[in-house]
């Protein structure tokens, strides 16, 4: 279940970014965000079509103040919370500067990277139906390390290649790698407590974009004083850094889909 709606993330990207680039070189970056917008109304309609929730019975419920007692008491919750903020920051720091990478190594312009993107879209969406399967027959466990392994060794190997199409190769076993795990390390944290489960996603949904935060500052910082052979240094310390809090933290008896 967390493949199939975690799918729509990456198949987002391989309608978005292609518009975006297209839009940017006919209109202006300006442009772009008003294409933002006009999305974000679309979406809102939808939202707004949908059944109501009429959401769980009052005796199942769990305020939210118990929920973050639970969550914060928890030592084992917040190890693996922290997996998620550590690769989240390797991976979103990096990402924000694959456009810049192409354009410096390459001279592409906004509408090519918004081609070569889509890379992140078409791997993206194979790679969390295959991490399902693998799931099913390997567990959740193995999933994020095989994940988190295939992202470091191509952060590794980016900024090292020369051509093109190599160039996409590797952003595409970077890609894979990152949706390939995710999924799986979404549903260990829905298995952590069953009582506030939707608190224990809400924390790791917020530690994911704390990463996305915390990590582009800091992997730019690393790129204005170096270059992207130091750059990709970094990325691959990040998830060797996550590789082994997750071998040293996530449940060791690895789940299965049933």
């Amino acid at each position: 279940m967390m493949s199939m709606i975690l799918t729509a993330m990456p198949a987002s990207a391989l309608i978005g970014l292609p518009i975006g680039g297209f839009i940017a070189t006919a209109f202006g970056w300006q442009g772009v965000f008003g294409f933002i917008g006009l999305v974000a109304a679309t979406a809102l309609v939808f939202l707004w079509l949908l059944p109501v929730d009429v959401g769980q019975p009052s005796s199942q419920r769990v305020g939210y103040r118990e929920g973050l007692r639970r969550v914060l008491g928890d030592r084992t919750v917040l190890k693996v919370i922290s997996v998620t903020l550590l690769w989240a920051s390797a991976a979103g720091g990096s990402l924000t500067y694959v456009g810049q990478f192409f354009h410096e190594r390459y001279n592409f312009s906004s509408d090519q990277i918004g081609l070569v993107l889509m890379v992140i879209g078409i791997v993206g969406i194979i790679a969390t139906q295959m991490g399902a399967r693998f799931v099913g027959k390997f567990g959740t466990r193995r999933a994020v390390l095989f994940g988190i392994a295939c992202y470091g060794l191509a952060i590794l190997l980016l900024p090292w290649t020369g051509a093109v199409p190599v160039s996409i190769l590797v952003l595409g076993l970077w890609v894979f790698g990152s949706w390939f795990g995710l999924p799986a390390q979404t549903a260990i944290v829905s298995e952590l407590s069953s009582g506030a489960r939707g608190t224990v996603l809400s924390f790791n949904t917020s530690a994911q974009y704390l990463g996305n935060v915390i990590g582009p500052v800091i992997s730019g910082f690393v790129l204005s004083v170096g270059n992207f052979p130091l750059f990709g240094l970094w990325g691959a310390f990040l998830a060797a850094s996550a590789f082994g809090l997750a071998l040293r933290v996530l449940p060791g008896r690895a789940s299965r889909l049933t």
